[in-house]
């Protein structure tokens, strides 16, 4: 296209060149700055705040709360809570409900092998 050379010695091409430069500032989207959060905002959150996002992701927690994420953790720590419980909770949920679903298959089971040993003093509703 053009070299630096000519570029300086054409004031004509510079002219243009600083033309298109700044139509292209005035038309670039201007750049959001996140602004830190609030030291008072920051010191008002509490163990039970924090409690309330536990089943979220801590990057999901941390834009809730409106602080970041060093933030939260260092929080966390200052409270007695070494790690985000988000998976832990996670891991739990499942396995509670793992045992609820083997719990209706043995009362299932249960309750079949009751009614067959004893139909009179069944409902007959349940049909196994």
């Amino acid at each position: 296209m053009f070299d630096l050379y000519s570029l300086l010695m054409s004031p004509l091409l510079l002219l243009e060149c600083l033309i298109i430069c700044v139509v292209y500032a005035e038309l670039a989207p201007p750049v959001q700055k996140h602004t830190r959060a609030n030291r008072k905002h920051i010191d008002s959150i509490t163990l039970v705040d924090i409690a309330q996002y536990f089943h979220l992701p801590i990057r999901d927690a941390s834009k809730t709360l409106k602080i970041g994420v060093s933030i939260l953790k260092r929080k966390c720590r200052q409270y007695g809570i070494p790690r985000w419980p988000h998976r832990k909770i996670k891991s739990l949920d499942s396995l509670i409900h793992d045992l609820e679903v083997n719990l209706m298959v043995f009362l299932f089971h249960f309750t079949c092998e009751f009614s067959r040993e004893r139909p009179s003093q069944f409902d007959a509703a349940v049909t196994c």
